[in-house]
């Protein structure tokens, strides 16, 4: 009886990997600035005064840089992982469906406002 043999994932395929990580991190950075535009818009459209719209504004970036920080190191061993198992695209596509919902939520509250 033959042992069965793992296929070992080839190069390209951890080159397609790095290759999502980058373009999925990137995206991920975007909408986080974008949500960090969106927070500072509402504490100005609420009339507070000028100190709670200064402080939203020095806080929210650095909150939000350790939050996307944390997540391209999680999404980096997400995606590593997914090669070896054989579902990069699924776990690409769900983190990718993800950006692209709290994208949404983003200009969704943009328009409320």
């Amino acid at each position: 009886m033959l042992a069965e043999k793992k296929q070992q994932p080839g190069p390209l395929s951890y080159v397609a990997c790095y290759a999502l990580w980058i373009a999925l991190g990137l995206a991920l950075g975007w909408v986080l600035s974008e949500l960090h535009s969106t927070w500072l818009e509402i504490s100005l459209a609420l009339n507070f005064n000028a100190w709670v719209a200064r402080a939203v504004r020095q806080l929210s970036m650095p909150i939000l840089g350790l939050i996307w920080l944390a997540l391209i190191f999680w999404l980096e061993y997400h995606l590593r992982t997914g090669v070896r198992i054989g579902r990069l695209i699924i776990r690409a596509a769900r983190f990718g469906s993800v950006v692209l919902g709290l994208y949404l939520l983003v200009i969704v509250i943009r328009l409320i406002t």
